[in-house]
């Protein structure tokens, strides 16, 4: 089981949203109570959720990704579908995992989705990075295709050149790091294969690692060719608002919710 927390009912205390590799989606308020009956999906289960208003309405919203290849958008407080997703946003036979960032910089978030191609229950041997728009639209620029490799984990999303643009970045299983900017395009000298033929699994970790007050990611691999971790140097200024995805480490509560999507 996994889970998120925010207070979605506003009355100052953190409800918890859970799910399960068995396909069921979980709410309850600080003593327990269920929110809403529990949902169960039949056949499909939940990759990621995130909890954040993606619509300006005042109001969380869920965000999940699921093990089918959809993004379902819910009240978070009731589990109904929000105007526009009264059915799923279908990304192909696959799996996605969830990020958010403000990719334009108009104060509502888009919604990232990390997309592994499936086939017959099986890796087909390629992915894709989509952004969409909260209305279900397609942003301009995507998605962007990897056609003989995918990324496990949700992308992480900075500003890391310092021109207060968003980049998109991942590690994927061919041994590659990929950094695109907001419109879809690589980045100089990118993608860059930093690891022979070796997956890179778990997703990058953005921070200032040598205390230089700028931005550097840290990449992982873990595996039978040994413990390895490496260090990417970047140009721009590590501090808080470069920082967009993953949140959770900016949040005094360290749940993963978007901070600061409330108003």
């Amino acid at each position: 089981m996994s889970a998120v927390a925010g207070d979605v009912n506003g009355d100052g205390r953190n409800e918890v949203i859970a799910w399960t590799a068995g396909g069921r989606l979980y709410g309850w308020d600080t003593v327990g109570k269920a929110l809403w009956p529990v949902k169960a999906f039949s056949g499909e289960s939940i990759t990621n959720c995130v909890l954040a208003d993606v619509d300006d309405n005042k109001k969380w919203e869920i965000i999940a990704g699921t093990d089918k290849g959809r993004i379902y958008i819910w009240d978070a407080l009731t589990l109904e579908p929000v105007p526009g997703w009264e059915k799923p946003q279908e990304l192909g036979e696959g799996s996605v995992k969830i990020s958010l960032a403000d990719m334009d910089r108009d104060g509502k978030p888009e919604i990232i989705g990390s997309f592994i191609s499936m086939k017959g229950g099986k890796y087909a041997g390629n992915g894709a990075v989509h952004v969409l728009k909260s209305d279900g639209a397609v942003f301009s620029g995507w998605p962007r295709e990897l056609p003989t490799t995918w990324s496990d984990a949700p992308m992480v999303i900075a500003d890391v050149d310092g021109d207060n643009r968003p980049e998109l970045l991942c590690g994927t299983r061919d041994g590659a790091i990929h950094l695109w900017n907001s419109q879809g395009e690589y980045m100089e000298g990118y993608p860059k294969n930093i690891n022979g033929k070796n997956p890179l699994i778990a997703g990058p970790a953005l921070g200032d690692a040598d205390g230089d007050e700028i931005m550097d990611a840290v990449v992982a691999y873990a595996g039978s060719y040994g413990n390895k971790a490496f260090l990417i140097k970047f140009t721009g200024v590590c501090e808080k608002k470069a920082l967009l995805w993953p949140r959770d480490t900016y949040n005094n509560t360290n749940n993963r919710c978007l901070p600061g999507s409330r108003k």
